[in-house]
């Protein structure tokens, strides 16, 4: 429907959901179509904010492929993104980031370590805007992205 209106950006927020879908269902092939289809309609927009989303997408394929390379070569482009910004908002700006920290501690990169502080930073951050006790554990604990970059971030602190 939004493809006959000529509606770019929620056709390309679907494509990226759907990489996602296939993606956690092991379809990699039809993943990195969806994902490259929601990538081309973001860049097309002049929007490379939300463009990050697609290509971590892109990223976590090769990530489950083994192909570091590519994954590296994916997260390049929104590293280079962020050093120009130093911005990071689109849908999930904490997933992007912790795949990147995935790709980089993968091939041993020492910029690893500070995409992961910059990641448990903002995800604190975040959090700490939640008054309830209960919601503010649930927002750390029951989001997989979140937990895995606490984890991540305890598992690399010292003693």
């Amino acid at each position: 429907m939004f493809q006959s209106l000529g509606k770019r950006e929620p056709v390309a927020y679907a494509q990226n959901i759907f990489g996602d879908i296939l993606l956690s269902v092991g379809r990699l092939e039809e993943a990195v179509t969806a994902y490259t289809a929601a990538l081309t309609l973001y860049r097309e927009q002049g929007d490379r904010d939300l463009a990050s989303e697609p290509q971590a997408g892109l990223a976590r394929v090769a990530l489950a492929e083994n192909n570091l390379p590519d994954a590296l070569a994916h997260i390049e482009a929104i590293l280079a993104y962020l050093a120009d910004d130093g911005l990071l908002e689109g849908q999930e700006p904490l997933r992007i980031l912790l795949t990147c920290y995935q790709v980089l501690a993968a091939v041993d990169d020492p910029r690893a370590a500070e995409v992961l502080g910059e990641a448990y930073a903002r995800l604190q951050e975040r959090a700490a805007r939640i008054s309830d006790k209960a919601m503010r554990r649930s927002f750390l604990e029951n989001v997989p992205h979140h937990r895995k970059i606490v984890a991540a971030w305890e598992a690399a602190q010292p003693g």
